[in-house]
């Protein structure tokens, strides 16, 4: 009895599907996918990124680009035939990346999938040392110690690494092969700016010896507390022909003052010491804080603080924008941190402040301080109630409401053309009329009260007929 049951209800399920033309299937929802398998190479002074895109179905939206993220920020988009990417845009440091694809489900209808996974890479470049063939003062291993003709030497070039955004220092000095078992020539340094904090060191080496006798040559760089924190050896032979030596130093929060090479062998101990004055070991300048700008007299006085530098001070400069609108009108410098802007014209005045080198172009100037503004622009500081303007907009007939002395009143445009000038005289009302000319086109005046003692109170007036 059971089973024909069971056979009844299976007889009118199978007939329903053939009444209803069988069994439909349900629409499997599109899903974007990102693209796969991401990674990034550094390749000198680039980013290749690779990536692989992702399976897809028969009848699914196609990719048709490719977006690829660097640091929170969009930085291009391609076509999704292609699966590598370079980024020329990069300088020493941490950088991370991510990518989405740009589906097309329905004409002019897209959608973009979900980040794929992120990667990061840490670019240190690395460069060759350049060729050297200036000579500096010299001297010889014969004494005790060597005597160049300037403790410091001076800047020999600066200049820009080809293909990198990056730049770097370059000394030099030479030791000639006089009355010498050693000599030492085309010595310069490179300091990498001023994200990579690295002291690169190179210079030539050549031993006069004849003997098994082998000398030992170390380089060191000397914190202010006499302590050698990074050096490298060289043990001489008898090969006498020169030899190039290169030695990379991190300099990262450490306080560098000296560059020693010092010798202890058969010529005894000899040492010479290189002032590291011009190394920057410090990774960028910092911006200015507590900008404040106030009115005085004609014109804004703006004062703002600086961060203090170990030997930086008298070589660092701020240049302040003065932004009239929204746009930028003013560049101004200066090395202290207060200055004095005079003001031609009542407006909205604002200013950022970026701190930058006064000695050496190539290192990078702060982050701006944050964007300060002036509205009062050669108002005083009145009480607004003095001078009043009804109504605003107007027509014709402006009423004037003034409480106060005689004063000039002034109509200006906003190229700052007079074109009304009317005399109030002082009334028991505090109210005084003037009518506009009819010829005066329609838009945005200024209009300037000059009070007996040369104060000035500025209000915006809409001409609408």
């Amino acid at each position: 009895m059971r089973s024909s049951r069971v056979l009844f209800f299976l007889s009118l399920f199978i007939i329903s599907l053939l009444l209803n033309g069988g069994v439909s299937a349900q629409p499997v929802r599109f899903i974007p996918l990102p693209p796969t398998n991401i990674h990034c190479t550094a390749i000198q002074d680039c980013c290749y990124l690779q990536w692989e895109m992702p399976e897809s179905n028969p009848g699914d939206p196609i990719p048709v680009g490719i977006k690829i993220f660097k640091d929170n920020e969009l930085l291009d988009s391609i076509e999704p035939s292609t699966t590598f990417y370079y980024d020329m845009t990069v300088n020493c440091g941490l950088y991370e990346y991510w990518l989405t694809t740009v589906y097309l489900v329905s004409p002019g209808n897209f959608v973009e999938s979900d980040t794929s996974n992120h990667v990061i890479v840490n670019i240190q470049f690395s460069v060759a040392p350049l060729p050297h063939t200036e000579n500096w003062e010299s001297c010889n291993f014969s004494y005790n110690h060597w005597y160049l003709s300037s403790p410091s030497p001076e800047l020999l070039q600066i200049t820009t690494n080809p293909g990198s955004t990056n730049c770097y220092c370059r000394f030099g000095s030479t030791i000639s092969e006089d009355a010498a078992d050693v000599s030492l020539t085309n010595f310069y340094m490179l300091t990498f700016l001023p994200m990579c904090s690295e002291l690169v060191v190179s210079f030539d080496l050549k031993c006069r010896q004849t003997t098994a006798s082998q000398d030992t040559f170390r380089l060191s760089v000397i914190d202010r507390n006499e302590v050698a924190f990074f050096f490298s050896d060289i043990v001489s032979s008898t090969d006498t022909s020169w030899k190039h030596y290169t030695f990379a130093y991190p300099i990262i929060d450490q306080i560098c003052e000296r560059l020693r090479w010092t010798s202890v062998g058969a010529i005894g101990h000899l040492t010479a010491e290189w002032q590291l004055d011009n190394i920057f070991y410090f990774e960028h300048l910092y911006p200015a804080t507590n900008l404040q700008v106030y009115q005085e007299n004609n014109g804004n006085r703006l004062t703002w603080s600086a961060t203090e530098y170990q030997s930086f001070n008298s070589q660092r400069k701020f240049h302040i924008i003065r932004y009239l609108n929204g746009d930028s009108i003013m560049s101004l410098y200066t090395t202290d941190t207060t200055l004095y802007d005079s003001i031609s014209q009542p407006w909205m005045y604002c200013y950022t402040v970026t701190t930058e080198s006064n000695a050496w172009i190539y290192i990078t100037p702060s982050d701006p301080t944050p964007l300060i503004c002036a509205d009062y622009t050669r108002i005083i500081n009145h009480d607004r109630n003095i001078f009043m303007l009804s109504p605003n907009p107007v027509n014709n007939n402006l009423c004037i409401r003034y409480n106060g002395h005689k004063a000039e009143l002034l109509l200006c445009d906003l190229t700052g053309q007079l074109v009304l000038k009317k005399s109030i005289p002082s009334s028991p009302t505090g109210e005084y009329r003037v009518n506009l000319p009819a010829t005066l086109p329609d838009g945005l005046y200024l209009v300037r009260l000059i009070q007996p003692n040369n104060d000035q109170i500025t209000r915006k007036l809409i001409i609408s007929r």
